[in-house]
């Protein structure tokens, strides 16, 4: 990587002074580390009251997957910075899903108090030009909650077609009222033997996914 430095606009993202002291004097583990500061960076972008981003879009996300690896090993250094005091979890009684604040007084009190109400803003006009997942928001749209399982389907999807076959066969799968990943691979595999759009797919590579 050549990295030619930082232009005069660039945003800069707040982090607690403790983290440059006391604890990263303790943390040995550097994917931790990398994990840690990718956390932050998604708090900031999701515009959110109280900041808090969902164990399922830490796992999702792209970059996590490369610095950290399969999602049992995001789970695995999200516990550990648990452990450390950096971040605070907490399920929410809807879908027992986990969302993940940085462990500060206020959200221990709040969670201890049962006074969190959560709300998800839209993100600013800088933040969206960063890359958040979007596969993976339109399974929970028209599937369900994705489970670490699912998101490596998913990523492994991502590899063996072009996106927008997969984000078809979910919405496809959902009209038809089978919601389930193996309809899913059903379909996908099913396009890629007999053909989809006369003959789209001996048109596409990997490359187009990303036009």
């Amino acid at each position: 990587m050549n990295f030619k430095g930082f232009k005069k606009n660039v945003k800069y993202i707040p982090i607690p002074a403790p983290i440059f002291d006391t604890l990263l004097e303790s943390m040995s583990n550097i994917s931790e580390l990398k994990l840690m500061l990718r956390i932050m960076w998604l708090l900031q972008i999701y515009n959110r009251k109280p900041q808090f981003i969902t164990e399922n879009e830490i796992i999702t996300d792209k970059l996590t997957s490369k610095l950290i690896g399969a999602s049992d090993k995001v789970i695995e250094s999200i516990c550990a910075l648990e452990n450390y005091g950096i971040i605070k979890s907490s399920k929410q009684k809807s879908d027992d899903s986990k969302i993940i604040f940085l462990n500060s007084e206020t959200i221990k009190d709040r969670i201890e108090k049962a006074d969190l109400l959560i709300e998800t803003n839209q993100t600013d006009p800088w933040e969206k030009d960063n890359e958040i997942p979007n596969i993976y928001s339109i399974y929970e749209q028209n599937i369900g909650m994705i489970t670490p399982h699912i998101a490596e389907l998913i990523k492994e999807s991502e590899n063996l077609y072009p996106v927008e076959w997969v984000e078809d066969a979910i919405k496809h799968a959902s009209k038809q009222n089978k919601r389930s990943w193996a309809y899913i691979e059903s379909i996908l595999n099913r396009w890629k033997i007999e053909g989809r759009d006369n003959g789209e797919y001996s048109r596409h590579n990997r490359q187009t996914r990303y036009r």
